[in-house]
């Protein structure tokens, strides 16, 4: 084993990955395990330099004076990434041995296989208990995604401008589908995370636009089971859009949000939705012809060109 000046950076970043895993007696023996796998993974050791030595321990001093090697840690981010992984897959593995066998039909023998592995963990050595880890990890998986396919809620469409129309999400595999369509963090989520789990519990929702061609324009998300706003809305890549949109406020319009600070002497909620219904069914303009909107929003004027 190197000799290094502290070792207690090692012990901390190995407790810090421990943490998520809920199971008190697997934590604190994977936390051993990846104190260990760390301490001697040559990755994560650099030779000690004059300044360290110089407030260095005592034996440290005297082991650098005799030729040896004296180290400090320095996290290699590949054995980073290792630890965490397989301290996430533990977290599934034991989340699977945690689990009812009756509510996953057809899966009772790995729920069984788990709670076996659990048991015996304190036996288990670093690569085994990775091995087997990925194993009830992957079930875990295809839990969670049989459970993100399912809608609910009903299937809803709002008509918007210029032959785009707004469809609400209605499941978690859906909304994920469209996070990477946007390419944000919608991607990653699932029924234990905020957006998934919101929609998931039927705490908010969420609505894409797309054109007549079918490509997504806008994410809408609104919380709350009767929204009175939008709690965030994006393009791709997290384009920021303006409240004022004709589209956002046809949606808006459609799921009966109240303006928050109405300016003195304009239409109300339902006026703006007649002018917005009137505004879609105006036919095509000619050149230099305009229509105002002028309901709950300052003036905007959209202008026809060739």
């Amino acid at each position: 084993m190197p000799n290094f000046i502290d070792v207690e950076p090692i012990r901390t970043f190995a407790r810090h990955a421990a943490r998520r895993i809920a199971h008190p007696s697997v934590r604190e023996r994977f936390e051993r395990l990846a104190f260990e796998r760390l301490l001697n993974d040559e990755r994560n050791v650099r030779a000690a330099r004059a300044h360290e030595l110089d407030t260095a321990p005592d034996w440290a001093r005297r082991a650098s004076a005799r030729g040896d090697a004296v180290v400090v840690f320095v996290l290699h981010r590949g054995a980073a990434q290792r630890i965490h992984t397989v301290a996430r897959r533990l977290s599934d593995a034991c989340l699977v041995a945690a689990s009812d066998a009756a509510a996953h039909p057809g899966h009772g023998a790995y729920v069984t296989a788990a709670r076996d592995f659990i048991e015996k963990f304190s036996r288990a050595n670093f690569e085994v208990a990775a091995r087997k880890a990925l194993l009830f990890s992957r079930v875990r998986l295809a839990w969670d995604t049989d459970g993100d396919r399912e809608l609910v809620c009903a299937a809803e469409t709002v008509t918007a401008t210029q032959g785009r129309a707004w469809t609400r999400i209605r499941s978690v595999a859906e909304l994920r589908l469209v996070g990477r369509e946007f390419r944000n963090c919608l991607a990653r989520t699932g029924r234990a995370c905020s957006y998934g789990g919101a929609l998931s519990r039927g705490n908010g929702q969420f609505w894409v636009l797309r054109d007549a061609a079918g490509a997504g324009l806008l994410v809408a998300y609104a919380a709350r089971v009767t929204p009175a706003h939008f709690s965030e809305v994006e393009g791709p890549r997290n384009t920021p859009v303006s409240h004022e949109n004709p589209d956002l406020l046809l949606l808006a319009a459609a799921l009966g949000m109240q303006p928050r600070t109405p300016p003195p002497g304009l239409p109300p909620a339902a006026a703006t939705a007649a002018i917005l219904r009137a505004w879609l069914s105006t036919p095509a303009l000619e050149p230099g012809q305009h229509v105002e909107l002028t309901a709950n929003l300052p003036l905007r004027r959209m202008v026809a060109t060739t």
